[in-house]
């Protein structure tokens, strides 16, 4: 999400989702995400905080089958 101008009511939530394609093999470092968020209560007071998720990389079984001739 980009939208840097969101007005959140008292006791509301912001919810920011998102899809992307993410390539990688498994042992690859994990993809990590950070979001930050900055508030305003428009009297002078802010307040910051982040988080982060990491997506891992794993072994997966294709599933796929097939014949040899």
């Amino acid at each position: 999400c980009d939208d840097r101008s969101t007005v959140i009511d008292v006791g509301a939530t912001f919810t920011c989702a998102f899809d992307a394609a993410l390539v990688g093999d498994h042992g690859d470092p994990d993809h990590v995400n950070v979001v930050n968020a900055v508030v305003d209560d428009g009297d002078g007071n802010s307040a910051e905080g982040s988080d982060d998720a990491a997506v891992a990389f794993s072994a997966a079984f294709s599933g796929l089958t097939g014949h040899l001739w």
